[in-house]
Parts: C-alpha cells; structure tokens; sequence
C-alpha cells in the first residue's frame, strides 16, 4: 500500500515504487509531485483507467504496469515530450508506439525482450517491426534490449535489430541480463543524481 502522505513529498525528485497497486487516488498524489525528474514504476498493477498525470519535470521512466492482468501501455499525455529515457518490456512497447511518436527528446530506450530459442526468429522480426517505428524519434541516439539469461539466443537476433535500425543515428546495445529486475541505466541514473 503507498502511503497517505505521497502528495506532500513535493520537492521529491526520484521515486521507485514496486511490488503495489496503483488507485485512482494514487495517480493524482503522484500529479503533487511536480519536481520529479526519475520515476521507476516496476512490478505494479493498475485500477482500470489510471492515468499518468502531468509531470513536467520527467526525464526518465520505468514502466512495469499491469492493467487488468495484462501489460499496460504508456498513458498518452504532454509529460512525453520532455521524457529522456524509457526502460520498458518490448509487450509494454509494442502497445505504446502511437503514444510514444511524442516522445520526440527520448534519447535512450531501454527494452526488456522476451526471446526464447523455439520462438526466437517470430520475436525478433516483432521486436524488428517496433524498432523500425521508434527508429523515427528525432532524438533517439541509443536502443538498449536485454534479452535476460535465455540460452540459445544466436548471434542473428542482435544483427537482425541493428538492420532495423538502419537510417536512425541510435546504435543497439545488447544484453544478456535482465532489465526489469537487475541494474539498469535507469539504476545508474539514480546513482548519478545520488553522486551530486
């Protein structure tokens, strides 16, 4: 359970929260806190209809949601167009691509990837087809996508992604860790900000 008192933490500028449920009454305490910069929202589920609200300030976000026991998808909204950094699962993406075309200073996308050896060759040409369209954001200068521990991932899967991002300046960076549960860029971002 978040507590009460989430909408009087105005001057917070990072938050993590895991493992909870998000209410109506939680989406508008998290609207208080207009100086966030780092939002990490990470094994979360959702009431139907909850909405990210403004937050002008937000530079980076993990978006882990569950919304009626599937993933839920980026909420549209103004907030996007300063957001800088986004680590998300490639399901959550997939369903985000018409709301994440206003993302336009997105920098780094961080991707955590479901690929297994048996259903390998369908996951990358979907995970393909995404890149392909995040390829347009005018900022994009980098792709994470963590595939976890899977074995058996071959080498054409990296080579296969990179092809989709031809004609973006966004290099693909690949990995065998995991995303959503390890150390991420969005871990070393609070790390950064902790060092100032």
């Amino acid at each position: 359970m978040l507590p009460d008192c989430l909408s009087q933490l105005t001057g917070l500028q990072q938050l993590r929260l895991a493992q909870n449920h998000i209410r109506a009454s939680h989406a508008g305490a998290l609207g208080q806190l207009s100086k966030l910069t780092c939002l990490a929202l990470l094994k979360l589920t959702a009431e139907h209809g909850v909405a990210l609200p403004p937050l002008p300030q937000l530079r980076a976000l993990a978006w882990d949601v569950f919304g009626g026991g599937a993933p839920m998808p980026l909420p549209p909204g103004t907030w996007l167009s300063a957001l800088q950094h986004l680590e998300t699962s490639d399901s959550r993406l997939a369903a985000s691509l018409p709301t994440l075309a206003h993302a336009t200073s997105l920098t780094l996308l961080s991707v955590q990837a479901v690929m297994t050896p048996a259903t390998q060759a369908d996951d990358v040409q979907q995970l393909a087809g995404i890149l392909r369209c995040v390829a347009l954001l005018p900022q994009l200068s980098a792709v994470e996508v963590y595939v976890g521990s899977a074995p058996g991932i071959g080498a054409a899967a990296p080579a296969a992604l990179h092809e989709a991002l031809a004609g973006s300046p966004a290099r693909l960076l690949w990995s065998n860790a995991r995303l959503l549960d390890g150390v991420s860029a969005l871990d070393r971002l609070f790390e950064d900000d902790d060092d100032d």
